[in-house]
């Protein structure tokens, strides 16, 4: 059903408002090992990160656990970025995630409960709550699919 949905929507047959768009500046699918051994593997992760310009780091925005081998980011050569889409059950929406970095890491450590040692959870914009997106810059308007126009609602 899940590569159905994909198709349909690579060809455009889903309707728009059902697709949130994001783009955030690194995609990492982390994998998680307890004991650093290959079969340790605990569990797979997407880390959403976005750059910190006043502290001069980049911060965790969101993750989500990589549930099957298709959510891994691919690169789309014609427009110069990594993208990453799936169904999330949670908001009923099909969501497209591009970033111009993509990274794979594998640590015996969680980079995302590490990162909240310094940047608190509850300022985190989110990945699709487009009311929480920053005024600064290029990320209140950019989507690298769609051209600019007006702020989301």
């Amino acid at each position: 059903m899940l590569h159905a949905l994909l198709i349909v929507a690579t060809i455009g047959a889903v309707p728009q408002d059902l697709i949130v768009r994001d783009h955030v500046d690194i995609i990492e699918v982390n994998n998680y090992y307890q004991n650093g051994k290959p079969e340790d593997l605990l569990f797979s992760q997407m880390i959403f990160w976005d750059a910190d310009f006043e502290n001069v780091r980049f911060v965790v925005i969101d993750w989500r656990m990589c549930r099957r081998p298709a959510q891994i980011p691919t690169f789309d050569h014609a427009r110069g970025f990594y993208s990453v889409s799936w169904y999330d059950k949670t908001t009923m929406t099909f969501r497209v995630v591009t970033a111009p970095e993509y990274r794979v890491t594998n640590t015996t450590y969680d980079p995302e409960l590490e990162n909240r040692a310094f940047f608190n959870v509850g300022k985190r914009r989110k990945l699709g709550l487009r009311s929480n997106w920053p005024t600064r810059g290029r990320r209140r308007y950019f989507d690298p699919i769609e051209p600019p126009g007006e702020p989301p609602e």
